[in-house]
């Protein structure tokens, strides 16, 4: 559906349109600036093909918007009408809303999901307790202000319409799907991110949670995530500032432990069945199984979250499945993939490719190597083997996992990619490769471009893979 407003800026009544922000179902939001007294403010157009029945339904919620009083939402002033054209005027919150930084392929940090997570929460806590309806979150409604201390501010998720009713399993879905192309990936915590994103999409032995549950386990994982404050005595000048900012963290610790007893009795049954271990990060590894399938569990001295670790490279045949999707995947899927990778880099056919899908087909000799369509694919960049990382929602294992695979069941004879994701910040412009099962024979890479005939890779995964 083409944008309503193609050319920006553009006048409407007292304001002017200045930015394309996000579409909703009947409506789109635009920045704009309120001339007459110099405000910035945001306003949702109706689509002007609107039929009576949406013009009424649009007022409505408008008027239901402007009485709420909810946590965290932007303050909803009218509606009016320009030219034929309804909207409603509202604050403008601070920050870029989740639909921009998808658009500049940004990535959410482990604690800035908590922060969304536990706010989206006690948002739609509030509404239950002002028996208020409320539809799903997108990413054009979700403001983030990225800084020390993260932020978040809403669009106002109210209707009123009697004949709609959104359960709140649908409301969870509809916001891990909005989330899902903004998920961190090879840093410290995604593994608990994604355990705690899936419970929020599909629920847990299939019960979804509730708000008071995504809230204190949101809150549990930021808190682990976290480094710990130092604390210091005050001079004298400082004394009643400090004093005023203690009493409002204990008032925050002491409302975060009543949150967590309510959390206690939900979750009993998954902490019996160990299932949190997925997002505490176990500490313990004999009590897991070193071999899941097609996998070899690695988990780490050092308290990072384990990982599953493919016992084979990535072969011909799921490269040219991978190829193949990127071909025709959509615009979302495509930002997906590319994320963190630079725009020269986005070629991914393998060097040689031909030659390998020929050899591998009639199972023939190629660079040495006799092939076949399970082989490792090989010839591969580094930026290959991250986007098909990302393609599959895992990471490049470590150099210390490569190790422990290749201890468990011997060397794959081919120079692997490896990226030192336990790092947690890791240039991408330094990569290692593995030669043979010798975990001291480094060779450090400057260019990360290089494609030779004999580089593959193996992925990572955050969760246990499905049987």
């Amino acid at each position: 559906m083409n944008q309503i407003f193609p050319e920006l800026p553009l006048s409407l009544g007292a304001y002017t349109l200045t930015h394309f922000l996000g579409k909703r179902e009947h409506s789109e939001i635009y920045s704009a600036q309120q001339e007459r007294v110099d405000r910035q403010v945001l306003i949702e157009v109706l689509r002007p093909d609107a039929d009576q029945a949406t013009i009424s339904q649009f007022l409505k919620t408008a008027r239901a918007r402007v009485n709420a009083k909810l946590p965290g939402v932007a303050q909803v002033f009218e509606s009016m009408i320009s030219d034929g054209t309804w909207y409603i005027t509202q604050e403008k919150p601070g920050g870029l809303n989740l639909e921009t930084l998808y658009r500049q392929g940004a990535q959410l940090t482990p604690i800035q999901v908590c922060t969304i997570l536990d706010a989206v929460s006690q948002l739609y806590i509030a509404c239950t307790k002002a028996k208020l309806q409320a539809g799903s979150l997108s990413r054009t409604d979700i403001f983030l202000t990225q800084g020390k201390n993260n932020s978040v501010r809403f669009l106002s998720p109210i209707y009123d319409n009697e004949e709609r009713h959104i359960t709140q399993a649908e409301l969870m879905q509809k916001l891990a799907e909005a989330l899902a192309p903004l998920l961190p990936s090879n840093v410290a915590g995604q593994t608990r991110i994604a355990t705690l994103m899936q419970w929020v999409r599909d629920g847990y032995d299939g019960e979804h949670l509730d708000w008071t549950a995504v809230s204190a386990t949101a809150l549990m994982i930021e808190e682990q995530l976290s480094p710990v404050l130092a604390t210091t005595t005050p001079a004298v000048a400082e004394k009643a500032t400090v004093g005023r900012l203690q009493r409002t963290q204990l008032k925050k610790k002491r409302e975060r432990k009543h949150r967590f007893h309510l959390l206690v009795q939900t979750l009993l049954f998954m902490i019996l069945c160990g299932a949190i271990g997925g997002i505490l990060a176990p500490t313990e590894p004999k009590a897991l199984s070193p071999i899941v399938g097609e996998h070899i569990l690695c988990t780490p001295e050092n308290g990072h979250p384990s990982s599953w670790i493919s016992k084979s490279p990535v072969s011909i045949i799921q490269y040219q499945r991978f190829l193949a999707h990127y071909a025709s995947a959509p615009t979302s899927e495509l930002a997906r993939i590319n994320r963190g990778l630079p725009d020269t880099s986005l070629n991914f056919t393998p060097d040689q490719w031909q030659e390998q899908l020929h050899a591998a087909a009639n199972k023939s000799t190629w660079q040495g190597r006799q092939l076949t369509e399970d082989s490792p694919v090989c010839g591969v960049s580094y930026w290959c083997a991250l986007a098909y990382a990302n393609y599959c929602r895992g990471s490049l294992p470590s150099l210390g996992e490569i190790s422990t695979v290749q201890e468990k069941i011997g060397s794959s004879r081919i120079q692997e990619w490896t990226s030192d994701t336990q790092a947690a910040n890791v240039a991408l412009s330094t990569c290692h490769l593995v030669l043979a099962a010798d975990s001291k024979k480094i060779i450090k890479e400057k260019d990360p471009t290089a494609k030779n005939a004999s580089r593959g890779f193996r992925i990572a995964l955050p969760t246990p893979p499905a049987p």
